[in-house]
């Protein structure tokens, strides 16, 4: 029995290990980059990570590191101030994706956090039942051990469903488009133009 609790300990740590690995938001037209880690940042937005035993470099106008967001194309903007214009909106950082596509991506990661919660609090029920005398001492292993095991894979669940969803929220913020009413002279009179 303590064999395999050291054993679940282990998955456990090493599952909340992978958890709380580092987010690159890529600049142009790249999927962002989940589950990797961070080696270092050059001339502002050249993001060199590891993934999956793999090393690469990506141009990137944010990341997140160690659980804290950084928006890289601050550091852009101060490195060009006398070349680009600077932006007005924020509408350009995830230009690559729309409104929807975050949102889908939003509510997997919610559909994640919901069945970590889910798999834990059964988990925790299956602990506590284990404990009670009126069940077999096999039954009350079985309980132990799948409550354990629900336990441990349930707590990571959260925890990466919970940093994907704030990460998404984010995103659909950047895109949300502000509806502007503006008017002006056009070849067949005064027009109005409603943007949104």
């Amino acid at each position: 029995m303590k064999k395999l609790t050291l054993i679940i300990a282990i998955l456990f740590g090493a599952l909340l290990g992978n958890a709380q690995s580092d987010i690159i938001y890529p600049a142009e037209g790249g999927n962002i980059i989940f589950n990797c880690k961070i080696n270092e940042v050059k001339n502002g937005n050249n993001v060199y990570y590891t993934k999956d035993s793999i090393s690469d470099v990506v141009v990137a106008i944010a990341v997140t590191k160690d659980g804290t967001y950084i928006d890289l194309s601050e550091y852009v903007k101060k490195m060009n101030a006398s070349i680009e214009p600077p932006q007005t909106t924020n509408d350009s950082l995830y230009r690559a994706h729309d409104y929807e596509y975050y949102n889908r991506l939003y509510k997997q990661s919610s559909y994640i956090k919901g069945a970590g919660i889910f798999m834990t609090l059964v988990g925790i029920c299956a602990i506590g039942i284990s404990y009670t005398k009126d069940i077999s001492e096999e039954t009350s292993k079985g309980l132990l051990v799948g409550g354990e095991i629900g336990v441990a894979v349930g707590v990571p669940l959260i925890i990466i469903g919970s940093i994907r969803t704030a990460n998404n929220r984010r995103a659909k913020e950047m895109t949300k488009h502000k509806a502007t009413l503006s008017y002006g002279a056009t070849n067949d009179g005064v027009g109005f133009a409603f943007n949104f």
